[in-house]
């Protein structure tokens, strides 16, 4: 197994100018898989190794769900509930979703809302701003008619579950989720990521690697923003994997993160592997069954990082994966 792994990041790095990663697998409460590979930093050699801190970007969202699910679990949320009972004056174009939208359709993303990426670039410290620009995004299809990634979605849960706890996003994810299971976490627009043992950015242009731009701001960071390392990483599934508890603490109980995995919506597309079935999507984690294996995974990508966190539910067994290089 190693001598394959090892073939194939020799064989990435050669034909697509990766340069480094982090990769952890664990099965029934143990790891069977840690490793750093490559370079942190192009520039002065620095190797990566299982505490070097990577940006997990849309892997994230778990996170997000996670802490609603909390909430949920103490009572204080309800995963149908329209938003408007929690956040009266949270509005979008479509009237009738205005009325109706709850944080179960910002989770699956079905409001009818397409990405309209760009206002993040430009609202990038104010999360309450960014949801209430939100009233004045044009739908792009009906509310609930069909699934459509939609990132501002995640801010608005984040948002929703900050008014509710009276904790911001971040507070509570430390708080709540990354100190009782020992992980180290950071926040976009919380941390310089030159200032500690992190992985800096790269793109592909041209057949060459160079250094990326650092997506930057904290606004938007329920949808992305977290930056993690392996040695964390390997707790936050081992967790996922055993059904919600770790060494005797308990994140969520085991009903409350079956929820999570509920199919909500189809997600459309060809399939990226044979061996699955219809991806849909739950809260924060789309769902297939390969190979006859009921599976919850998600990717994330911004620049100069791509990332895939995924359990298997049934078999207690996870993996994480995150390359600072993109488009590998």
């Amino acid at each position: 197994m190693q001598s394959i792994i090892e073939k194939t990041i020799d064989q990435l790095q050669e034909r697509f100018g990766l340069t480094g990663g982090i990769l952890v697998a664990v099965k029934d409460g143990k790891t069977v898989l840690k490793q750093g590979f490559g370079l942190a930093d192009r520039e002065t050699g620095r190797p990566v190794d299982t505490e070097t801190v990577f940006q997990i970007a849309s892997c994230s969202k778990a996170f997000t769900t996670m802490m609603a699910a909390q909430l949920c679990e103490e009572g204080k949320l309800n995963w149908d509930t329209p938003v408007r009972q929690y956040l009266p004056e949270f509005r979008l174009m479509d009237e009738y979703a205005s009325e109706h939208v709850t944080p179960r359709d910002l989770a699956c993303h079905r409001t009818g809302l397409s990405r309209h990426d760009a206002m993040r670039t430009y609202v990038r410290e104010d999360r309450a701003d960014l949801v209430r620009r939100m009233a004045h995004f044009p739908s792009t299809v009906s509310f609930r008619e069909r699934y459509y990634y939609q990132n501002q979605n995640y801010v608005a849960l984040g948002y929703l579950c900050e008014r509710i706890s009276g904790r911001t996003w971040e507070q509570w994810l430390t708080e709540r989720i990354g100190d009782p299971l020992g992980m180290a976490l950071y926040y976009r627009g919380h941390v310089d990521i030159r200032s500690i043992n992190a992985a800096m950015p790269y793109l592909r242009r041209n057949g060459e690697t160079i250094r990326a731009e650092e997506v930057v701001g904290q606004a938007s960071n329920p949808c992305g923003g977290v930056y993690t390392n392996a040695d964390s990483l390997e707790k936050w599934i081992k967790m996922l994997a055993a059904g919600g508890t770790l060494d005797d603490k308990t994140i969520i109980d085991e009903a409350g993160l079956r929820k999570l995995l509920v199919p909500n919506i189809p997600v459309p597309g060809k399939v990226p592997h044979p061996g699955e079935i219809q991806q849909m999507y739950g809260l924060g984690w789309e769902t297939a069954s390969y190979k006859g294996h009921r599976v919850a995974f998600h990717g994330g990508w911004t620049n100069g990082f791509n990332s895939q966190v995924g359990f298997f539910p049934e078999k207690n067994m996870a993996y994480a994966l995150s390359v600072n290089t993109e488009d590998t």
